[in-house]
C-alpha cells in the first residue's frame, strides 16, 4: 500500500516492492519475469518507473506511506544481489521525512489487501479528490468512484493498523539484507 500527497500516496503490495520505491535492477527483473515486453520495452518501462521516482527526491515531496508484504521482502527477485540492493535501498528512502514503509508481517496471516495491490492517490484540489491505481501486467486500472475508493481506503487503514510499526519494519528489512547471502 502506498500514499502520497500532493498529495499523498498510500497502498498495499503483495508479492512486490511498489514501483515508487524499486531500484532500476529489482524493476528491470519484474518487467523481465512478466516475459512481455522485448529488451526495448522492458528499458521503457524501467525508466518510466524511475523517473516517476523522482517526486519523493524533490524539496516538497508528497507523503508516501507503504505497506509491503513481508512475502515481497522475502522473494529473491532479480537474484541475491538485486534483493540486497532493493532492501538495502528501501531502508535508505524510509530516512526520507516524507516515506513511511511498514511490513505487513507473515504471522498476521491473510489481509484485505491481498487480492490487488493498490495504491490511493489523494490530491489537494476539490475537483480531483482521490483517485486509486492498480497496477496489471499489461495497463494500469484506475478507480475515481468516490464510494469505491472510501471501500480501498477501509481496507488501507486495516493494513497499516495490523502491520509492524515504522521503525520496527525498518529495522526488520535491514536485518533481511544482512541475511541474504
Amino acid at each position: 500500500m502506498q500514499q502520497t500527497a500532493g498529495g499523498r500516496a498510500h497502498g498495499s503490495a503483495t508479492v512486490l516492492v511498489p514501483g515508487l520505491l524499486q531500484t532500476p535492477a529489482y524493476a528491470e527483473a519484474v518487467f523481465r519475469a512478466g516475459r512481455v515486453l522485448d529488451d526495448g520495452g522492458v528499458q521503457r518501462h524501467v525508466e518510466g518507473r524511475i523517473a516517476r521516482q523522482k517526486i519523493l527526491w524533490r524539496d516538497n515531496p508528497p507523503i508516501l506511506w507503504s505497506v509491503i508484504d513481508e512475502a515481497a521482502l522475502r522473494k529473491l527477485v532479480g537474484g541475491p544481489e538485486v534483493m540486497r540492493e532493493q532492501l538495502c535501498h528501501l531502508v535508505e528512502v524510509a530516512r526520507r521525512p516524507a516515506v513511511n514503509i511498514q511490513v505487513f508481517p507473515d504471522r498476521a496471516g491473510a489481509h484485505a489487501a491481498m487480492v490487488a495491490p493498490f495504491t490511493i492517490f489523494s490530491f489537494a484540489t476539490e475537483q480531483y479528490p482521490a483517485l486509486v491505481y492498480m497496477e496489471t501486467p499489461t495497463n494500469p486500472v484506475y478507480q475515481d468512484d468516490q464510494e469505491e475508493i472510501e471501500h480501498y481506503d477501509v481496507i488501507y487503514r486495516q493494513v497499516v493498523a495490523e502491520a509492524l510499526p515504522v521503525e520496527e519494519s525498518v529495522r526488520y528489512i535491514a536485518e533481511l539484507a544482512d541475511r541474504i547471502e
